[in-house]
C-alpha cells in the first residue's frame, strides 16, 4: 500500500522513545507519552494562496522533524508500522544531524 498525502498534509513515522533512560532507569509504559519526533515517510504537493500560486511544503521525505504532540490521524500500513497524517503547520522543527 503506497499513501500519497494531499495539499498541506505529510506522512511522517514516529521514532519510538526509549524505554529506558541514559542512566539504566527504566520508565514504566503508562506514563510514556506519543512520540514527538518522527521521520518523514511523503509529502503532499502544498496549498495554493488566495493568487492561485502553490505554495509547497518545506518538508521533503527523510526530514527527521518534531511535531506536536497530539496531533494528526494514525493509521496503520501493510507492515504493521503506526504512521501519522499531519499538517505542515504541525512541524515545530527539521533536526539536522
Amino acid at each position: 500500500m503506497f499513501i500519497n498525502p494531499l495539499g498541506n498534509k505529510i506522512l511522517v513515522k514516529p521514532i519510538k522513545e526509549e524505554e529506558k533512560t541514559k542512566a539504566g532507569i527504566y520508565i514504566p509504559s503508562d506514563s510514556t507519552q506519543k512520540p514527538k519526533q518522527g521521520i518523514v515517510v511523503s509529502v503532499g504537493a502544498g496549498t495554493h494562496n488566495a493568487a492561485g500560486i502553490l505554495i509547497p511544503n518545506f518538508v521533503k521525505s527523510g526530514d527527521k522533524v518534531i511535531y506536536s504532540k497530539f496531533t494528526g490521524v494514525e493509521i496503520v500500513d501493510d507492515d504493521e508500522n503506526t504512521l501519522l497524517i499531519i499538517q505542515n503547520m504541525d512541524i515545530l522543527a527539521i533536526i539536522e544531524e
